[in-house]
């Protein structure tokens, strides 16, 4: 018995060619798939590894060579209880091999893609959590596993562990695009996974009525707390992500100009920043060094302080059936209230959606007229003032 690994080069097939193992036993070739697929320049033939030029050889080797240590394992259990097997008996033991461990790669590309450094942090730990759920729902799952079928299992399985409508539909469109870009890269052809649809709703988006603003940004704190505060006010000045604020500097302030290059998206902004901004920087010589869930948690005790107590009902859906929390208002207060409250609050004085979208960095039409549809009711409920 001779179990090995080559490269199936095969010109009729698109993308790169596939690495296979083969068996051969008794006078016939038996094979496996490995689902690694690579160009043949980074395949070396006579050591069957991939060259350490290719920049995920250590992670396909790893794989590789457990794969055929446990195939040849398991050939090696069958032959001490079948010592002389037929062609017939082999092939049916072969074949169990096949549905059992297909040896796709699906986990391991997924890893290496992880890994891609032209990836955000912060988007690496959402595809890591998706890593780790699918790794939970289905150990040996495939490429071509990802169907209809399988959405169907998945998004009962993700209600099951409580996961929101919403948060299941950015669930299946990070996985979408990894499907694509293995795809692109030779590691899979499967074309079912593009039908793969979740419905998402439109959320209850929380923003601070420029009332509540005022009362924030006015309120008497000490050091402690006003620093925090000073921060959030800030933040809604100016309307960006709290990733945005971590790395702030003076340096890319020009005037009453901050120029900013968004960590999200890439695009370099030009934010005006109004007086009661810049006198935050003079206080400040910058911004404080606050973290996100620090902040977060500071934020609910100064809009409490603050008065900002009013219930407040949110609506999220799980399996299409509603679930509401109603809080006070402050319970809800976070960093992206900030974001929020700037769109709106610039909208409410007149300001050109258009322009917001700019400063705000906003590209998707259908996203930002939500706030559209926030500021629209205000003015409805400020117009029954003349019914008054």
């Amino acid at each position: 018995m001779d179990i090995r690994l080559y490269q199936l080069v095969d010109h009729r097939i698109k993308g790169n060619p596939a690495i296979r193992l083969y068996c051969y036993f008794r006078g016939k070739y038996y094979t496996l798939p490995t689902g690694i697929r690579l160009p043949s320049k980074y395949w070396d033939k006579a050591k069957q590894k991939v060259k350490p030029t290719y920049p995920l050889h250590f992670e396909y080797n790893r794989f590789l060579s457990n794969f055929v240590n446990l195939v040849t394992k398991k050939t090696l259990d069958f032959l001490a209880t079948n010592p002389k097997p037929t062609h017939h008996q082999f092939k049916e033991f072969w074949k169990q091999i096949k549905n059992t461990n297909n040896g796709n790669a699906f986990f391991e590309v997924f890893d290496a893609y992880i890994k891609d450094k032209t990836i955000a942090p912060g988007t690496k730990v959402k595809y890591k959590t998706i890593w780790k759920q699918l790794k939970a729902f289905d150990p040996n799952l495939t490429f071509d596993d990802i169907d209809l079928e399988f959405a169907d299992a998945f998004t009962n399985y993700l209600i099951d562990k409580g996961l929101t409508d919403n948060t299941i539909h950015k669930t299946f469109e990070f996985l979408k695009t990894f499907m694509r870009w293995a795809k692109e890269r030779g590691y899979h052809q499967n074309e079912e996974f593009h039908k793969i649809r979740h419905k998402a709703t439109v959320p209850d988006l929380i923003a601070l009525t420029s009332e509540e603003f005022e009362r924030i940004r006015t309120l008497e704190l000490p050091p402690s707390l006003a620093r925090y505060r000073d921060f959030f006010v800030f933040q809604c000045l100016t309307g960006q992500r709290f990733s945005d604020y971590s790395k702030f500097s003076l340096d890319d302030v020009k005037g009453n100009i901050w120029y900013l290059r968004q960590k999200k998206t890439r695009e370099p902004l030009q934010i005006p920043l109004v007086e009661p901004a810049l006198d935050i920087l003079r206080r400040y010589n910058g911004l404080p060094k606050i973290t996100n869930q620090v902040l977060n948690r500071m934020l609910k005790v100064i809009g409490r302080l603050a008065g900002i107590d009013t219930p407040h009902t949110i609506t999220r859906y799980r399996g299409g059936l509603p679930i509401e929390r109603s809080k006070p208002k402050y319970e809800f207060i976070t960093t992206h209230v900030a974001r929020r409250t700037f769109i709106t609050l610039s909208l409410e004085k007149g300001m050109r959606p258009e322009v917001v979208m700019e400063i705000s960095g906003h590209k998707d039409w259908r996203v930002f007229k939500q706030y559209i549809k926030i500021v629209t009711k205000v003015k409805e409920k400020e117009m029954e003032k003349w019914n008054a």
